[in-house]
């Protein structure tokens, strides 16, 4: 569950619902605190080898192949519980066969994503085919958000021309469209057209190869956002409980009202004990707003007398 997820959930909506389900990436993160108390935890942890070669076993029965009980445990095994990846594996390596061995898949080494990524990219970029180009993201080992930021880092290095750079582009422009409709009206039939774009669009816009090989480069807007993800989740956090108090949305309390919090707690401490005792700020929320300076400390001596 993601921000935009958590919008508007409450644990009085969550007690009303009849049987709800969340599901969260870390149920340990912070801004869901208040909804953990109200919840039962139930952890999914990575499927065993043993059922990710059942779950091959039946796909090759359904297929008509016959295969090796330690060949399918090879491929799960090297899969490390993703199942997504050890399907990917056994299609690659049964395709056309109507029997698969352990000699079949023993030559295969563990997955590594980050080279899988790489792997990806340079079949998308040096595709002859539009479906060539579609294909790769099959083996892709990443999300198709994260893969459209990969693309999107390496295309100014890896295009040369600038006629090809600039369809390329456009190519990217027309997937992330495309993205943003996905996320506000949740019709994920709209995917296709983003992988449509971001893979045969950008790859059919190259007329030359590069002349010299380029490296492919990690995403620094990733590199931003995981450097920045403590003081955004701090945010959200401030953002949520003036939301609750003041009746706006957390996005319009983080714009509109959070920054003249901020001049508050930096210029007259007992508003802004006032105003953390009302809205329910822990002591890190009020040194964010006020600085780790004499205006937090005095803030937080206030709070506690």
């Amino acid at each position: 569950m993601g921000s935009l997820g958590l919008e508007g959930l409450e644990p009085r909506s969550v007690k009303t619902a009849i049987y709800p389900i969340l599901i969260v990436n870390n149920a340990y993160d912070p801004r869901f605190a208040t909804l953990r108390n109200c919840c039962l935890l139930i952890e999914f942890g990575k499927p065993l080898v043993s059922e990710v070669a059942k779950h091959l076993k039946r796909i090759c029965a359904r297929e008509g192949i016959e295969a090796d009980e330690n060949a399918l445990k090879f491929i799960a095994q090297r899969s490390e519980g993703d199942v997504r990846s050890a399907v990917n594996d056994l299609q690659a390596l049964g395709q056309g066969k109507c029997r698969l061995t352990y000699n079949d898949v023993s030559w295969l080494a563990f997955r590594d994503r980050k080279e899988a990524i790489f792997e990806v990219l340079r079949l998308i970029f040096y595709a002859r085919s539009c479906e060539a180009a579609k294909r790769a993201i099959d083996m892709a080992d990443v999300e198709t958000d994260m893969l459209f930021e990969w693309i999107y880092e390496n295309v100014p290095f890896q295009f040369q021309d600038p006629h090809g750079l600039s369809r390329a582009m456009d190519a990217l422009a027309v997937a992330d469209l495309y993205r943003g409709r996905v996320r506000a009206t949740q019709d994920w039939k709209l995917t296709r057209y983003v992988v449509d774009f971001m893979t045969a669009g950008v790859a059919m816009a190259r007329e030359k190869e590069p002349s010299t090989w380029v490296p492919l480069r990690f995403p620094e807007r990733i590199r931003m956002l995981s450097r920045t993800k403590q003081e955004r989740e701090m945010r959200s956090q401030i953002g949520w409980r003036i939301r609750r108090r003041c009746h706006i949305s957390s996005v319009r309390a983080v714009k509109e009202v959070l920054p003249y919090l901020r001049i508050i707690f930096e210029s007259n401490v007992e508003m802004a004990a006032g105003i953390a005792r009302w809205l329910g700020l822990d002591e890190a929320m009020v040194e964010y707003l006020a600085g780790e300076g004499r205006w937090a400390q005095a803030t937080v001596k206030r709070l506690g007398s």
